[in-house]
């Protein structure tokens, strides 16, 4: 597992529905992911003011999901002005890596799970 960063902390409310629902989507390596989902700590994810953050799974004894880079889910919302954005899912060696808000204006917060509007899962 990667070493902790020190700001490292729990997801808040917002990050954590979020990712639940992300993982809710049936996809290769979902099952392991919710697992490594219960033991996770997060920081920030990039130097911009948008809501992505970086994911530690803290349990070294977490199984490893088989998918790789972007997972095969996301979740598109309306940020208002700032127009269409999505959150997406990333993995790294089969373990949670990054939640990352995807953003082509001013950058916007995590988006409360209430805002997401639609899931889509690529098939391959």
């Amino acid at each position: 597992m990667t070493a902790l960063p020190d700001d490292a902390r729990g997801l808040d409310d917002d990050e954590a529905g979020v990712l639940e629902l992300l993982l809710r989507a049936d996809f290769p390596g979902a099952v392991e992911l919710r697992v490594q989902a219960g033991h996770l700590l997060a920081g920030r994810g990039c130097t911009c003011p948008c809501g992505s953050i970086d994911l530690f799974v803290t349990d070294p004894a977490a199984p490893r999901a088989f998918t790789v880079g972007c997972t095969p889910v996301e979740g598109s919302f309306d940020a208002g002005q700032v127009g269409p954005c999505s959150v997406v899912l990333f993995v790294r060696d089969g373990v949670l890596h990054r939640l990352e808000v995807v953003y082509y204006d001013d950058p916007p917060r995590m988006p409360s799970p209430e805002q997401i509007t639609s899931i889509s899962v690529r098939r391959a």
